[in-house]
């Protein structure tokens, strides 16, 4: 039983086709011819029994018997062609069936050919091709796998570099530090820190020249300032014009100095927790109020609020604080209010509300420019919003300028990001 169900080639499957056929269809023939041939015997010998025996008629006898015998053999050899045909076809079926499957497959279908046929050659055929798909399909994936692997290899340091410069801030000007076993990213983060460098080198060199040039004419000015008053005392001249407008040089100038040393302050890294009421506003008061008192101004400040803290520097954010005060006191009223407000909305909010003229909103961002004004007629060169902005980006917060809503006047507020390590411990 074994060897019965044992596949066979298709060459053996033919022969014994083609066989099986040819011996059946001989078996035929001869059991037709030996009937026929008997048949005509007997009519032979009858005929010769009567004495009807003649040349002509021996002749159409034979005719008849040969007649007799083609045609059934032709008939038998059409027929056993015929077979043959059906049998051959039958016999090669798994090879169209193979032909068809591959033919219908699509260029990604890998999968193994489920084909299965008693058929030797059938068998090894698409044993071969399934061989064949698992190598290619091996292969492919290997490549998969290759690129893969290198896409990774790269995206994964570019990656990182890239959320390393989304995160920085425009004063972070530290090397990168990204180590990456890929010669061209070592290179391109070799090449972004040697630009940071020089950028670095150049910027600290620019505030030190504004520095050392506002310091060095503060001290002529005081000087120039000194002799004009000791004139106005030995000469009796009035020189109080002159002396104003030295006061206004030296305040710009100083708010010169202030704008370069605002940029080299936080160098170091060294950020503060501060409390915006306690080490912010509250120390300043009495400056400003005194500052305030010029044109009988009221400084009012936060109405029993919360402390909050920040993650910054106190000196910067008192010199912030100022140069709001500062900017509402010059383009407000005499005899009016400026307020000092607290709050916590989405972070730290400190802001100065005033009850002047209100500015024009589409020339806010101008406003925080070095050397703008809103009004020509008011002293100072335009550097206290700058100033103020310059500090905001620092601290990384947000410097808004804006016409009050209720009533007329400004209110001008920047928002810093909340201590976080003091929000925790709360």
């Amino acid at each position: 039983m074994h060897f019965l169900r044992r596949p066979i080639s298709l060459r053996q499957r033919l022969i014994l086709t083609i066989g099986a056929i040819l011996l059946v269809f001989e078996l035929i023939s001869v059991f037709w011819l030996w009937h026929e041939s008997t048949e005509q015997i007997q009519l032979f010998e009858q005929a010769l029994r009567d004495n009807r025996n003649n040349d002509r008629h021996i002749m159409r006898e034979i005719r008849e018997a040969v007649a007799s015998l083609i045609v059934p053999g032709v008939f038998m050899v059409s027929l056993t062609l015929f077979i043959c045909y059906q049998a051959v076809r039958r016999i090669t079926r798994p090879l169209a069936e193979l032909q068809k499957e591959l033919e219908a497959r699509t260029a990604d279908n890998l999968t193994p050919i489920a084909i299965h046929s008693a058929t030797l050659e059938i068998e090894a055929v698409v044993s071969a091709l399934n061989d064949l798909v698992s190598r290619l399909t091996s292969t492919l994936d290997n490549e998969r796998l290759f690129t893969a692997d290198v896409a990774h290899e790269l995206r994964t340091p570019l990656a990182e570099l890239q959320k390393e410069l989304e995160a920085r801030t425009a004063d972070n000007l530290t090397p990168i530090a990204i180590h990456s076993a890929t010669l061209e990213i070592e290179a391109v983060v070799s090449a972004l820190n040697d630009l940071v460098s020089r950028l670095t080198s150049t910027l600290d060199n620019e505030r030190l020249f504004t520095a050392d040039v506002a310091h060095e004419l503060r001290t002529p000015l005081a000087g120039v300032r000194l002799h004009l008053e000791l004139l106005a005392k030995t000469h009796h001249i009035d020189v109080a014009p002159l002396v104003a407008r030295l006061d206004q040089m030296m305040e710009s100038v100083s708010q010169l100095l202030q704008l370069a040393r605002a940029g080299q302050s936080f160098s170091s890294g060294n950020y503060q927790h501060v409390k915006l009421l306690e080490d912010v506003i509250l120390p300043s008061y009495d400056e400003l109020s005194t500052m305030l008192d010029q044109r009988q101004q009221t400084l009012l400040l936060p109405e029993s609020a919360a402390d909050i803290t920040v993650q910054g520097d106190a000196t910067l954010l008192r010199m912030l604080l100022r140069n709001l005060v500062e900017n509402a006191h010059r383009y407000s009223p005499q005899g009016s209010n400026i307020m000092i407000k607290l709050q916590e909305d989405d972070g730290a909010v400190m802001a100065v509300e005033d009850e002047g003229p209100g500015i024009d909103e589409s020339k806010c961002g101008e406003l925080s420019k070095a050397f703008v004004r809103m009004d020509s007629r008011y002293g100072g060169i335009g550097l206290g919003l700058s100033i103020v902005s310059r500090i905001t980006q620092l601290h990384h917060g947000q410097f808004f300028l804006q016409s009050r809503q209720e009533t007329s006047g400004t209110r001008a507020w920047v928002r810093l990001k909340k201590d976080q390590y003091v929000a925790n411990q709360i």
